[in-house]
Formats: C-alpha cells, sequence, structure tokens
C-alpha cells in the first residue's frame, strides 16, 4: 500500500476574482469555532470535518490557484479527469521557464489530463530563480517541501511517486534541485534543456543511480539541443537510467503531439513496479 503524507488544509484557493480561504463558508465556520473552542473541531464530527476538507479541491480535470504561504506566491494544480479520493495518485512537480508564471504545461497536455496530478509551482526566491546555484538551494528545499505538505493536505497524493520536471529553465532547475533532492523523487524530467553544472557536481550516488531521467529536446533549438544531449550523456555515465527523446526540425517548444515518448514513460515510471533498468543499456533515442 501507497505511504501518504496527510496535513490539514490551509491553502487560499482562488476562484476566478473571488478569493476564499478553503472555497467555501463550511471551512470559514470550521476555522471560527476551532478558534473560538479549543474542541470546537470535535464539535463538527468527522464526516463534518472531511467535508470541510473536500471543498477545497478542485472538480477532475480542472484546475485551480493555490496561494502557497511559504513563498508568498501561488501555486496552479490540475487534477486528473479519472481522479477519484479512493486511491493515491502520482504528483508531478512542474516549474517554469524565465519571466514566465506557474503552469501545469507540458505535463498536462503529455498525459492527456489523466492519471497525474500536476502542480505548477513558482520558485520559493528569485535568488534562485535568478542563476539557479547550488548554494541558494535551502530556501527553495523548504518551499518544495511546504508545496508538497500542502498538496498532500488536499488531495490524495502518493509521495513515493513524485517527480519534478520543467521545461527551459524549469527543466536546468531540475538538475539542479531535483538532484538535490533525488532521493524523494520518483523521477525527473528536463525538457528543453540541459543540465546547469553540465558535468560538475556531481550528485550522490544514491541520488542518481538507476534513477529514472527523461531528456527531450528539439534537434533545432540550436542552444539547447547540443546541451541536452550532454545531459543525457552525462546521466548516463553516472549510472541513472535514461530516456532521450529528440523531436526532429522542432526549435524551442514542446508539442505532445510530436512525443509519444513522455507520456508512456510517465505512466511507465508511476506504476506499481516499474522494475529498474540496466544502466549498461545506455541512452535509448526516439527520433520523430
Amino acid at each position: 500500500m501507497s505511504r501518504r503524507a496527510t496535513t490539514e488544509p490551509t491553502a487560499l484557493v482562488r476562484h476566478g476574482p473571488r478569493i476564499c480561504n478553503g472555497a467555501s463558508v463550511a471551512l470559514v465556520l470550521a476555522a471560527a469555532i476551532t478558534c473560538a473552542m479549543p474542541a470546537g473541531a470535535g464539535l463538527l464530527g468527522d464526516e463534518a470535518l472531511e467535508d470541510v476538507a473536500r471543498a477545497t479541491r478542485t472538480a477532475p480535470g480542472a484546475e485551480a490557484r493555490i496561494d502557497t504561504p511559504s513563498n508568498d506566491s501561488y501555486m496552479v494544480v490540475y487534477v486528473p479527469s479519472d481522479y477519484s479520493a479512493d486511491a493515491d495518485w502520482p504528483l508531478i512537480m512542474c516549474y517554469h521557464g524565465a519571466r514566465g508564471r506557474p503552469t501545469t504545461w507540458p505535463f498536462r497536455q503529455a498525459t492527456a489530463g489523466e492519471g497525474f496530478i500536476v502542480a505548477g509551482l513558482e520558485y520559493g526566491t528569485q535568488t534562485y530563480a535568478s542563476g539557479l546555484r547550488h548554494q541558494n538551494l535551502r530556501a527553495e528545499v523548504a518551499h518544495f517541501e511546504a508545496a508538497l505538505a500542502q498538496l498532500s493536505g488536499i488531495y490524495s497524493v502518493d509521495i513515493e511517486r513524485v517527480f519534478m520536471g520543467g521545461f527551459s529553465q524549469g527543466g536546468y532547475s531540475t538538475t539542479v534541485l531535483g538532484e538535490h533532492l533525488g532521493e524523494r523523487l520518483a523521477g525527473l524530467l528536463v525538457l528543453g534543456a540541459g543540465r546547469v553544472y553540465v558535468d560538475q557536481r556531481r550528485p550522490s550516488k544514491d541520488a542518481i543511480w538507476r534513477k529514472p531521467v527523461f531528456v527531450g529536446c528539439g534537434t533545432a533549438d540550436t542552444v539547447h539541443h547540443p546541451r541536452a544531449l550532454e545531459a543525457a550523456a552525462v546521466y548516463r555515465r553516472w549510472g541513472a537510467d535514461v530516456t532521450l527523446e529528440e523531436w526532429q526540425g522542432v526549435g524551442h517548444t514542446f508539442d505532445a503531439r510530436r512525443s509519444t515518448a513522455l507520456g508512456d514513460w510517465l505512466r511507465k515510471y508511476a506504476g506499481d513496479d516499474p522494475g529498474p533498468s540496466d544502466a549498461s543499456e545506455g541512452v535509448r533515442v526516439i527520433v520523430r
């Protein structure tokens, strides 16, 4: 059975121009009762409290904007169309590109909106986002942990199937933050990007050995394609389970119609027992 982390839902959820703490009057009343009387939560009963928690959740097949106190910003969360609270779901933590904003793209598209909760995060600090330097990781790790706890308190998240990835700057960030959190993550997704430190600052063996890593880039992306190839080779040399997908004639963008490998890769490694591949197999190359 999958292990879940549970916390009380405390996020502010935005619904269009309206903001309400938890998305319903029930949550406000619950908070008021709890604050007024120490045993207030007991007066509501377990079923009523579950109704309050349920009010914070987004309907399957929809997105919500949820405030993140850990960085005084917000994240965008997509709940898969086949979501049910009766099971624990894999989660993709997605980081956006330079000058971007929190988004579930491109992983919502790659999964066809099914099978995965996707959370588009803002970076923990601008200091880290502006340079992606290893020495600025402490606050970034703290923000990741806080966002994960927040999500686990609202949705049925399987914390043993948490992936990290992003496109462009989000992909480069994954090679810094994702490597640092390597043992906590089910896999890394580096799209339209390479590795920030190229072949330097090798992560610990436990963090990278047989770690599923997906690297994808367009062959017409003259800046990032060579870096993506180099990153795939470096990760393979360090013993990761690397999949490389090159999109023929594509520039610095991602088009889910040109990539069947990404969705298949996610479904494989989010399975109950995908089984580690032998790193000596090398990089699997798919050109479309």
